[in-house]
């Protein structure tokens, strides 16, 4: 856990919210370099949304994301002050202590250019060589614990199988490699519109069917 205060104690373990973007960045490039990650996310959410929480404090739950990350994606999660302890682990997913919400929202800001974004969410991202990331934002919809884990599960998969086919010569290539990312996860967001729009549809075929039956 690393947890991000507003004011660091001496010798206290953790980054204030000013330089965590430093030692963020450098995160990020560490993972690059050990091949640890060829494109990162984060699990956002807040206090309104217990679901997420839940999942993330539920080690089972923890362990079956962390195990599906693996080496293709490093996840990071903000966890809100009051938030059960995650296991230690060596994985891709990794816990951000933030004392509030309003941090959260800070850091996204600092990183991310974004104000106020939609909550519970998975944002992918990959770090740029100006310091700047590209970042692709994901709302959650789900509200009970399980579908919750399902629906994030689901975009993990999503990412990781858009970068099954990278080949080790070509792990440097870091914005083609999160376009692969963008492309696959945007993709599947309008076929599940699709579906839900042919599924409105048919079901209102079959009521006018019916009112003509009457």
């Amino acid at each position: 856990m690393v947890p991000i205060v507003e004011r660091l104690p001496a010798g206290g373990r953790g980054y204030t919210v000013h330089d965590f973007r430093q030692r963020f960045q450098d995160i990020c490039q560490e993972h690059l370099r050990e091949a640890r990650a060829l494109v990162f996310a984060f699990v956002l959410y807040d206090a309104e949304h217990p679901e997420i929480r839940k999942v993330l404090s539920d080690h089972d739950y923890w362990n079956a994301l962390d195990a599906l990350s693996g080496d293709v994606l490093s996840v990071f999660c903000f966890h809100v002050r009051g938030s059960q302890s995650k296991p230690s682990n060596e994985r891709g997913i990794h816990s951000v202590d933030a004392p509030s919400g309003d941090d959260q929202r800070q850091i996204l800001t600092t990183y991310f250019k974004l104000n106020n974004p939609a909550l519970p969410s998975v944002l992918f991202f990959q770090p740029r060589e100006d310091g700047s990331f590209d970042h692709y934002l994901v709302t959650l919809k789900e509200e009970t614990t399980e579908k919750a884990f399902i629906e994030i599960r689901t975009l993990l998969r999503l990412a990781i199988r858009s970068l099954s086919e990278v080949q080790p010569e070509n792990r440097s290539n870091h914005t083609e490699l999160f376009n692969l990312v963008r492309g696959r996860i945007a993709a599947a967001q309008q076929q599940t519109k699709f579906i839900k729009g042919v599924k409105r549809f048919i079901s209102i075929k079959e009521f006018l069917s019916s009112l003509e039956d009457l």
